[in-house]
């Protein structure tokens, strides 16, 4: 998609992040016109799932839920406009994505609802019932 978008006369480099970990965003989008310094990145977290039929977006009633983690939320605060989320559907009838722009601050807004869902757990050796070795 972001390779499609890409305006004529203007230079845009796509940089596949999605297997640096702890980064937050799965891809980096540059763009810029000829001459220009390319200063300006979009941060992309791409969420996908599998279904018969894309939801409908003019569905009032149409509701999703995606997952994210801590450090995708800290670069969708950290980047704000420059970060989107890519909610992709692959269907029968090819994929369709939905594009979700800013989240961080749709969430400040009330736009959409972020619910913390996840616990960490440090611990010591005070904590360790038992340890097996295994082999």
């Amino acid at each position: 998609y972001e390779i499609s978008a890409c305006l004529v006369g203007s230079e845009m480099c796509i940089r596949d992040r999605g297997k640096i970990k702890g980064l937050g965003y799965d891809i980096q989008s540059v763009f810029a016109n000829e001459g220009d310094n390319p200063e300006f990145a979009k941060y992309i977290e791409v969420k996908s799932t599998k279904r018969v039929t894309a939801p409908d977006e003019n569905d009032s009633e149409w509701v999703d839920v995606i997952n994210v983690t801590r450090n995708e939320w800290m670069a969708a605060q950290q980047y704000q406009n420059s970060y989107e989320i890519y909610r992709v559907y692959f269907t029968q009838v090819g994929p369709k994505i939905f594009i979700i722009k800013n989240p961080y601050r749709k969430n400040e807004d009330g736009i959409v609802q972020t619910i913390p869902t996840m616990f960490r757990i440090e611990f010591s050796n005070d904590a360790v019932d038992k340890a097996v070795a295994i082999g």
